[in-house]
């Protein structure tokens, strides 16, 4: 696929802090349609946009555990790609209850592998084919936990942007192989562009309590780093490792950005004109 064709698709239009609320919307409360009006740019400290989006496709492959889903602003035509974290031990989230040990062996051959597993290279077939799907015109990519594998396999090798929650990295080695990988292609590809790809076009949301991240990842998270945490100590809800903690905390950091900014936007008070004696 030609770099300028996806240099053109990749876009970051949807704000970083929303992100957590589209994931829990769609795959916590199965939303298929959803109505998502975002808080002021973390980019461009302006605007405010309301989302329309509905499914387009969706990847529930039984043999691997891979569930995905892409959602679409049909008058933009913005895509988001989400990365379904692992399912829960022992809770039916859609494929049974012992869904969850074929994301568990997942992880396992990732951190074997060093990145390679069952379900990646199905997870980037399906960014390739968002990005060539005639509606599409911009596309980016949303995961979270296990799904964070796949975010940051996509970030790396086509330079897509990229939001993850609860961050599990790419290994070093990781990133050598996908070097590799595309170097066999491109003699003027280096290891370098693929560490700049995922500093400049990554948002990593972080809550400190959760640590599955510091347990289980595979490297250090390589983009921008947003704590959510409210003041200076870790908020303890985050040992949950549940979306709709990141999105409750993610909406508070939101509001008191929106706040802080309509207040700098207000006009000073001017000082009174002094009294005549």
């Amino acid at each position: 696929m030609a770099e300028a064709y996806l240099e053109n698709k990749n876009r970051r239009l949807f704000n970083a802090l929303s992100a957590p609320e589209l994931y829990t919307r769609h795959f916590s409360e199965k939303q298929d349609t959803i109505t998502l009006r975002q808080g002021m740019s973390m980019r461009t400290g302006t605007d405010r946009q309301t989302w329309q989006f509905e499914t387009l496709s969706e990847v529930d492959n039984k043999d691997t555990g891979l569930r995905a889903s892409v959602l679409i602003d049909r008058s933009t035509g913005h895509a988001i790609v989400l990365y379904k974290g692992m399912d829960m031990p022992l809770r039916d989230e859609g494929n049974g209850r012992f869904a969850f040990l074929k994301d568990a062996k997942t992880a396992i051959q990732s951190w074997i592998y060093d990145g390679e597993n069952q379900q990646t290279k199905q997870a980037e077939q399906l960014y390739l084919d968002t990005v060539d799907h005639p509606d599409v015109k911009s596309v980016e990519v949303i995961g979270f936990s296990l799904g964070t594998l796949h975010a940051n396999y996509v970030t790396a090798k086509y330079d897509a942007k990229s939001t993850v929650l609860a961050d599990l990295g790419l290994s070093k080695d990781g990133l050598t192989k996908i070097f590799n990988e595309r170097a066999s292609n491109d003699s003027n590809f280096n290891l370098s562009s693929l560490k700049n790809n995922m500093a400049e076009n990554m948002t990593v949301l972080r809550l400190k309590a959760d640590l599955v991240p510091a347990l289980f990842g595979e490297g250090p998270s390589r983009g921008k780093i947003i704590d959510l945490d409210k003041g200076d100590y870790p908020d303890l809800k985050g040992m949950s490792h549940l979306s709709s903690i990141y999105n409750r905390s993610a909406q508070y950091l939101e509001e008191q950005v929106i706040m802080s900014a309509e207040m700098q936007r207000q006009p000073s008070p001017t000082m009174a004109a002094p009294v005549p004696a």
